[in-house]
């Protein structure tokens, strides 16, 4: 294990077929059970002056409500992680399965303590992909979107024990069954994201014919933070990368209550497709 870095292959399973497929990992329900009776330790980057550890002490206050919290750095987690007791919030990277060219990505995962040999055989409650790693700059883009992703874990997780039957494989499709009309809401979506032609209200309206509006980081933060009910927001996970591996991950989230209303997983095959296109906006 690096001392920098937390380093966790997790089984975020992409099944790459005719239909490209996403499942999350969720925990068995003795591990969910057992997770509310933990105090969770929100691991902080030993980067003093990281922009995530900045809005993980500012949103963790307001919006961490399920267990007991602590903040400590990546250099501590290896002393406190073989307590069951303890439960742990952390970016870790993560190669997907099957991945030849070992592309990692940053995920935000919350993970079960215990006597495990290896910080792989950690029980994985939830997990939620942040942005592909940065081997020579440190990409926090997302910071903006902590807040939302925060929730999302948290109700996943209530979510998983009120429903034992979901498995990794259908708990996005759960997610989707039981989603408000998209008809009700708008979707604020950041200009810059978009694929270059769609950039302006007289293109992007002949192709897309839900609400929105072109926003920008400040005002989808306070979206999120005010919890409006009306507005859904894009979190994509995307890169061009030649020698690497190159897909798009997109997720459509409510402000609300965190639901996902959709998820689109596709193959980038030219720098113009690492950017938003009108498929990853409706609801699949």
């Amino acid at each position: 294990m690096k001392k920098t870095s937390i380093i966790f292959i997790i089984c975020f399973v992409v099944i790459i077929s005719a239909k490209s497929q996403i499942s999350i990992p969720i925990g068995t329900q003795e591990q969910i059970n057992n997770f509310f009776y933990t105090k969770t330790y929100i691991v902080l980057k030993n980067n003093f002056v990281s922009d995530y550890n900045f809005t993980m002490k500012e949103i963790i206050p307001e919006e961490w409500k399920i267990t007991k919290y602590e903040f400590i750095k990546e250099s501590d987690f290896e002393k406190y992680r073989k307590d069951p007791t303890k439960s742990f919030l952390m970016i870790n990277k993560v190669q997907l399965n099957d991945d030849k060219t070992e592309t990692l990505f940053d995920f935000l995962v919350l993970s079960l303590g215990g006597n495990y040999k290896t910080v792989d055989e950690m029980p994985t409650l939830c997990a939620i992909p942040l942005c592909y790693s940065e081997i020579k700059t440190d990409n926090e883009d997302y910071t903006y979107k902590l807040g939302i992703l925060i929730k999302f874990i948290q109700n996943n997780i209530e979510i998983c024990k009120n429903n034992p039957t979901l498995k990794p494989e259908n708990i996005l499709d759960y997610y989707k069954k039981n989603a408000s009309p998209i008809q009700d809401k708008i979707m604020y979506i950041i200009k810059d994201e978009l694929s270059p032609e769609l950039r302006n209200d007289a293109a992007f309206k002949r192709n897309f014919s839900q609400n929105y509006k072109f926003s920008n980081q400040d005002e989808i933060e306070k979206l999120i933070k005010n919890q409006d009910d009306k507005a859904i927001i894009i979190h994509q996970v995307t890169q061009y990368n030649k020698k690497g591996l190159s897909y798009s991950i997109t997720f459509l989230i409510d402000t609300k209550n965190a639901n996902i209303f959709s998820y689109n997983f596709r193959k980038i095959d030219k720098e113009n497709d690492k950017y938003l296109q009108i498929t990853d906006l409706y609801k699949n």
